[in-house]
């Protein structure tokens, strides 16, 4: 404002109210005003965006790291599998999950017995079957209640056997993948490998049934060969050192998988507790 215009805005004022006023003073305060409302507006505007951001923050989940769950797949596991050898039972956990999580039940076979309840549940879980022997083969089946006479997973638990050492060492081993071998139609094949120390010879024999071992193979290095005349009688290969089945070095048993039944009864008496 001009000195010009200040003096007439105060002559203006003097006629209107008769007293002198400081028109100086009185702009400033305009000016102070109009000052405040602004920074009293940017302070409105800055309040209502931090509330719309809190709630949008609010909805959508603003800051939080939100992974996809991923359903669990439907499946039978054994920790350890093969149970190791020892002079005392052996142990491993069955583990289960089937997707969507309906009820369900484990039930176990012994050396193709009947099945026997092992576990009810109605989510994924796990539990320990204390009571592996040497020789023996477990089949552990999968169901889910609404289905009871389709198992969904078939798992075989079996014991490694006793390692024979010479001189307290092992000379060699032998094993069988798949094993057990999968059920199917007609003879089943597995690949029997063998490691021997170097230097060694030896021979493989094979039995079935309790009755007398044959001439599988004569080694002198380590190898595998495959076999595809598995039946539904385990099968008993023995690696023996030298020619004349000197000492026995190692043995695996050769088992297949049965075709899926439905459990004659939920009673677990005598295995699991």
């Amino acid at each position: 404002m001009s000195r010009g215009e200040m003096r007439s805005e105060q002559q203006n004022v003097i006629m209107a109210t008769g007293r002198k006023v400081d028109t100086r003073r009185a702009a400033n305060g305009i000016s102070k005003q109009t000052e405040g409302d602004h920074m009293g507006n940017a302070a409105i505007i800055c309040r209502t965006a931090w509330a719309c951001l809190a709630l949008f923050c609010f909805l959508t989940g603003c800051g939080e790291s939100k992974t996809p769950s991923t359903p669990l797949p439907t499946q039978l596991i054994a920790t350890p599998n093969p149970v190791p050898a020892g002079g005392d039972l052996g142990k491993t956990t069955i583990s289960w999950s089937i997707g969507g999580n309906p009820r369900g039940h484990v039930s176990v076979s012994v050396d193709g017995e009947d099945e026997k309840l092992f576990a009810e549940f109605d989510q994924p879980g796990s539990r320990e079957a204390g009571w592996i022997e040497q020789g023996a083969t477990y089949e552990f089946r999968l169901y889910e209640d609404s289905r009871p006479g389709t198992p969904l997973e078939i798992l075989t638990v079996a014991r490694e056997k006793s390692r024979v050492t010479v001189h307290g060492e092992t000379t060699g081993t032998i094993s069988a993948k798949p094993n057990p071998v999968p059920a199917g139609i007609g003879p089943g094949s597995t690949t029997i490998s063998w490691v021997l120390s170097e230097g060694e010879k030896a021979q493989i024999f094979v039995s079935t049934g309790g009755q007398e071992e044959k001439l599988f193979a004569e080694v002198a290095t380590s190898g595998a060969q495959e076999v595809d005349w598995v039946g539904d009688d385990p099968l008993d290969f023995r690696l023996y050192a030298g020619k004349s089945k000197e000492e026995l070095l190692d043995e695996v048993f050769v088992t297949r998988s049965k075709a899926a039944t439905t459990p004659s009864s939920k009673d677990s008496s005598g295995i699991g507790d």
